[in-house]
């Protein structure tokens, strides 16, 4: 029962194909205004996807520099990085070991700059973050007073983890 349902109520491959190719030209606009790890999941299931089909939309490495083209308007350094080092790495290395011929692609795929640009991101956050709070660290003052400070105006402490107002 549960295999004729599914015959008719599963896409054919050339329905799934369309699917993947519409949601696969949507990945390919740059995620300014999006959220970036959602983004970054559809790239790796609408490429994971079209993968198992027969006749896959898209080839490993025309992946990896549509993805890069994307992100190129927010992350122009990753994006140049990356597309030197794939143009700087032949396609396939083929290595004789043995009097056997091994052939490897050195060429990173899709999920591995995925994962990179997701570290890098991380990395970039946290550094942001770390800047942030350290700007706020070192308070101005104006003729001897903290900002907040002018006419009369007093700053409360803050409420430190036990309720209690104090200066750290």
């Amino acid at each position: 029962m549960l295999v004729n349902l599914q015959q008719r109520l599963k896409p054919t491959d050339d329905i799934r194909r369309l699917q993947l190719t519409d949601q696969y030209r949507q990945l390919q606009k740059s995620p300014k205004n999006k959220d970036l790890d959602a983004w970054l999941l559809s790239w790796e299931r609408v490429y994971r996807e079209s993968s198992k089909l027969t006749q896959p939309i898209v080839q490993k490495d025309t992946a990896v520099q549509d993805f890069l083209r994307a992100v190129s308007e927010t992350a122009s350094d990753f994006a140049s990085f990356w597309t030197n080092t794939i143009q700087n790495n032949p396609p396939t290395t083929t290595i004789n070991i043995l009097g056997e011929i091994v052939t490897t692609d050195t060429r990173p795929d899709l999920y591995t700059v995925i994962d990179r640009f997701r570290i890098q991101h991380q990395i970039l956050r946290a550094d942001s973050n770390k800047s942030s709070s350290n700007r706020s660290a070192f308070s101005s003052s104006l003729q001897g007073q903290e900002q907040g400070q002018g006419r009369g105006q007093q700053r409360k402490p803050p409420k430190c983890i036990y309720e209690e107002r104090h200066w750290y």
